[in-house]
C-alpha cells in the first residue's frame, strides 16, 4: 500500500465529511481508513499512520497513532512533552482502536514526524533520535529546524515526512477558519488569503514564509 493510495483515499473521505451538515469527526475517518486498508494489506503487513486534529479555536488535540514516533510539543514554559503512540500498526485483523485529547492552549509548538527522520545516522555516531528533542527545542521555526538536522544527518536512508506547527501570539485577534476542499485552486487560495493577511503586521518575509 503506498502513501499515495492513502492520501488519495483520505482526501476523498474529507471531502465527502464536509459537504455533510454534521461536525466533521475524525472518529469516522479513522474507521473508513481501517476498513478500506484492511482490505489491501497482506498478512504479514502492516500500515503505520498517525491521524491528528487540532481545534484552534478549543484548543484541542485529537490524537490517534498507530506505531508513529512520539509527537513533541513545546509548552510556553519551554518544557518538552511527547505523546507516544496509542495503537499498534494497523494490520489485516485490527479491529478496535484508541483516541486521545489533549488541551494544548500553553503548547506553542508542535512536531509529527515519520521514523525516517529518528532513525537516521548521525555524523558523530549513533542516531538522530538521540538529539530531535534538542534540535526541536532550540529552532524557531521548520526551516531552523531542518538546518540543525541536515547539520547532523549527512542522508536519509528512508524518506522523512516532517510536520512543524508554530501557534502565532503575535496578535489578539480571533483565530481565522478556513473550510476548503482537498483542491490545488482552493489550496493556492487559501495560500494568497494568509499571505495577505500578513502583509498587516510588521512580520519580515521570513517569518511569512514559515506559513507559507
Amino acid at each position: 500500500v503506498t502513501s499515495i493510495i492513502s492520501s488519495s483515499l483520505l482526501n476523498h473521505k474529507i471531502d465527502e465529511f464536509l459537504k455533510e451538515k454534521d461536525s466533521f469527526d475524525i472518529k469516522k475517518l479513522i474507521e473508513k481508513y481501517i476498513e478500506f486498508i484492511k482490505n489491501e494489506i497482506l498478512e504479514d503487513e502492516s500500515i503505520s499512520i498517525l491521524f491528528a486534529l487540532y481545534d484552534l479555536k478549543e484548543q484541542i488535540l485529537d490524537f490517534a497513532s498507530f506505531g508513529m514516533p512520539a509527537v513533541l510539543l513545546q509548552k510556553n514554559n519551554d518544557e518538552i512533552e511527547k505523546i507516544k503512540s496509542n495503537n499498534l500498526p494497523i494490520m489485516k485483523y485490527t479491529d478496535s482502536y484508541e483516541t486521545e485529547s489533549y488541551f494544548v492552549g500553553d503548547i506553542k509548538k508542535f512536531l509529527f514526524y515519520s521514523d525516517g527522520l529518528v532513525e537516521s545516522r548521525v555524523k558523530e555516531d549513533g542516531l538522530y533520535m538521540e538529539y530531535i528533542k534538542e534540535d526541536f527545542n532550540n529552532s524557531a521555526c521548520l526551516n531552523g529546524f531542518i538546518s540543525k538536522v541536515q547539520s547532523r544527518v549527512e542522508s536519509f536512508d528512508d524518506d522523512v515526512t516532517i510536520f512543524y506547527i508554530s501557534k502565532n501570539s503575535d496578535t489578539t485577534e480571533e483565530p481565522k477558519e478556513f473550510l476548503i476542499n482537498s483542491r490545488l485552486s482552493e489550496i493556492d487560495k487559501v495560500i494568497e488569503d494568509v499571505q495577505n493577511y500578513f502583509e498587516r503586521f510588521t512580520c519580515s518575509q521570513e517569518y511569512k514564509q514559515q506559513f507559507v
